[in-house]
């Protein structure tokens, strides 16, 4: 490390490797606090700015535009960590975009003349910002944190600057660092990309090199080591400190700077910022705080029971979803599938989507179904329609549930998860039910106002992706025991003389 700068790097194993890439895309997933920004600033310094070869006055010209998603983490996070390190070599301008500029000597007799501009995405229409910009590099920090658009807009923008006669940027590359996000990422798409996405990004850096003679690896992504190890199950689980962890000897405490934040923490949270795993991440309060993957999600899918009736549940709007469930003999809601739309109306969801699964999976069902009371109204497609009369209408019996009280309705999913059947959770969901699966487990939630003191929440969960298999879930349930409460009462008044009746209450239902 130069004497100018303040502080000396030393890479950890895992950027060692990072370095040595020279993928057009890389990205690296670790704990927080592992040094991942820190190595990042570094990587663009050593290995963008200091080896671009100088041009014909023996300046070697740079451009860095580092992301964040809000202003104030910029400030707070980015800006403060890359001061700490190039304070000494530069000058930060609060201008717009905020600016630190360099010039910097080099042994060979060369110069660096370089810009680093920082820009937050607190809004989508901020993508706008990147559009107008030509630069060397990108930086994303806490990509996990950041839209899809602000990632290919950045890919679309570097390798534009400098463009002189003769003097082109050197090895353009856009780098990013995330603590793990969930599965419905698009990190996690980008980095744990199936084997027939692996083929296309194959066949593009074929035709790189036919094409521009590169042997250019298009991305590569990178994964830091946990910082504890989880050793055991619940309810015997033993926490050790990683001897690989990174970074530990640059942290407050050491190993005590995880321990300390563990305590009270949520074992989501733990999977996510210690172990640096996939795993969901709470925006807010959850609906359902009672949910438990290993609890209320088999492990395998639920099979379809052609004896027994087909139990739907809807929620409607521009992005419709129904869930599919049935009722076993023994009284369990056994979840099966689920289908959600994205932008398309209801009939067309019905007809190109709903239908046609349903007569492939379940050919010849019995079919139950209660929906969104609101969809008794007129369509937001269709004015004249129905959003239940058309489900009637197409074949598909459907009723309103009786009641669009939020709390009602979290109760009713509540009352099936904490009821036990046999030995055995009533409720049991189908891995395949994705989102409904993600929505209980976090992403159906109650935004946080942002107001002083204690911690409160809006009444009202916020409306995304998640909730609307969430709500169809909660009709469905609530619409189930509501019949099986009739079935019940059915049951009782039908008791012979000595009171010794055996029916089972999901066999008198069984016909609904």
């Amino acid at each position: 490390m130069d004497e100018h700068l303040m502080r000396t790097y030393v890479a950890s194993k895992t950027f060692v490797r990072v370095h040595a890439s020279e993928a057009a895309v890389r990205g690296v997933m670790g704990p927080v606090g592992s040094g991942k920004t820190v190595g990042c600033f570094n990587d663009w310094w050593f290995n963008r700015a200091m080896r671009q070869p100088a041009n014909r006055a023996g300046v070697r010209k740079r451009r860095l535009v580092v992301v964040r998603n809000t202003y104030a983490e910029l400030q707070s996070t980015s800006i403060k960590t890359f001061m700490q390190w190039f304070s000494e070599i530069g000058k930060l301008r609060l201008s717009v975009p905020i600016e630190f500029r360099i010039r910097y000597p080099l042994e060979d007799g060369t110069r660096i003349e370089a810009e680093v501009l920082f820009l937050s995405m607190d809004r989508p229409v901020d993508v706008k910002k990147l559009k107008s910009l030509d630069t060397s590099d990108v930086f994303l920090n806490e990509a996990s944190e950041l839209g899809k658009p602000v990632f290919d807009m950045a890919t679309a923008r570097i390798g534009r600057y400098p463009r002189e006669d003769n003097y082109e940027c050197w090895l353009p590359s856009l780098i990013m660092d995330t603590n793990p996000c969930d599965d419905d990422h698009w990190y996690y798409k980008l980095a744990e990309r199936p084997e027939e996405e692996q083929e296309k990004l194959n066949e593009l850096e074929q035709l790189l090199q036919e094409v521009c003679g590169s042997n250019r690896q298009l991305f590569d992504f990178f994964r830091q080591p946990p910082a504890m190890l989880k050793m055991g199950k619940a309810p015997a689980v033993k926490w050790l400190p990683n001897p690989e962890a990174e970074n530990i000897e640059n942290l407050p405490g050491g190993y005590a700077y995880y321990i300390t934040q563990m305590a009270g923490k949520s074992e989501d949270w733990i999977k996510v910022f210690v172990l640096g795993d996939y795993g969901v991440v709470t925006a807010g309060r959850p609906v359902y705080p009672e949910f438990s993957q290993s609890v209320h999600v088999s492990p395998v899918n639920h099979s379809y029971d052609p004896r027994l009736p087909l139990v739907l549940g809807w929620d409607f709007g521009h992005t419709p979803s129904v869930e599919f469930a049935q009722i076993t003999p023994r009284g369990r809601l056994i979840g099966l599938d689920e289908l959600c739309g994205d932008a398309i109306g209801l009939n067309t969801f019905l007809k190109e989507v709903v239908i046609p699964h349903m007569r492939r999976h379940y050919p010849g069902a019995e079919v139950v179904s209660w929906a969104d009371p609101a969809g008794e109204q007129g369509s937001q497609h269709d004015k004249e329609m129905s959003c239940i009369k058309l489900l009637n209408d197409l074949g598909i019996p459907t009723r309103p549930a009786h009641s669009n009280d939020p709390t009602t309705r979290r109760e009713a999913v509540v009352d099936w998860m904490q009821k036990m059947i046999g030995g055995e959770c009533a409720m049991s969901l189908s891995p395949k039910q994705r989102k409904l699966i993600r929505g209980m487990a976090g992403k159906y939630f109650y935004q946080r106002l942002e107001v002083s003191g204690e911690e409160r929440f809006r009444d009202v969960p916020v409306k995304n992706m998640y909730s609307h298999p969430c709500e169809g879930w909660q009709y469905l349930c609530m619409g189930t025991q509501l019949e099986i409460t009739k079935a019940a009462k059915a049951v009782k008044r039908a008791r012979t003389g000595n009171g010794r009746s055996r029916v089972v209450i999901a066999d008198a239902v069984a016909g609904y």
